[in-house]
């Protein structure tokens, strides 16, 4: 898993997106600090940004640093732990099962 990955599923817990599509597709890079991230991400970080009037860019922020520590808003008030359900959520997104998860 990339840390693209992790981030993308981030952003899609913070702007309520529950399920990865199943075409999902990369964007060439062009204008713009999201137009890296997939389809389906853009469009829910765009969503997102005009509901609360912010730059997609400050989504992208508040998405990380909200995935690293629930209470955070920004980097600067971010303080990083280890959540084990968010943990488990971004395997079940991706539909990792490591080996030694495996049922006998």
């Amino acid at each position: 898993m990339s840390h693209q990955d992790v981030i993308e599923y981030a952003i899609a817990c913070f702007v309520g997106i529950e399920e990865k599509p199943s075409d999902i597709d990369r964007l060439s890079i062009e204008e713009g600090e999201i137009s890296g991230f997939s389809l389906y991400i853009q469009k829910g970080i765009h969503s997102h940004a005009l509901t609360i009037e912010y730059p997609p860019e400050a989504v992208v922020e508040m998405a990380s640093a909200s995935f690293l520590d629930p209470d955070a808003i920004t980097f600067d008030d971010c303080l990083p732990g280890i959540d084990r359900d968010k943990v488990e959520g971004l395997k079940r997104f991706y539909g990792i099962i490591y080996s030694w998860e495996k049922s006998p």
